[in-house]
């Protein structure tokens, strides 16, 4: 469910930023705020977006994930 605050412009830089906010078997839930890069005024914010691992088959994969992990 994306909410829309403020318009973008043409010409405006937009950063994104997303956080892993739960970790499922198979899922992942994060969250998302877009914002313009120079003035930093909040553009979109999404509260939980779902992405699932699947397999070569299509069926769900648990994907082994429990935490972020910097590299």
């Amino acid at each position: 469910d994306f909410q829309f605050h403020v318009p973008a412009a043409y010409g405006d830089i937009v950063e994104i930023g997303v956080v892993a906010t739960r970790f499922g078997t198979t899922s992942l839930e994060m969250k998302a705020e877009a914002r313009n890069k120079t003035t930093k005024q909040l553009i979109s914010t999404c509260n939980k977006i779902v992405v699932v691992t699947l397999g070569p088959t299509g069926s769900k994969t648990p994907h082994g994930k429990t935490a972020i992990k910097d590299d």
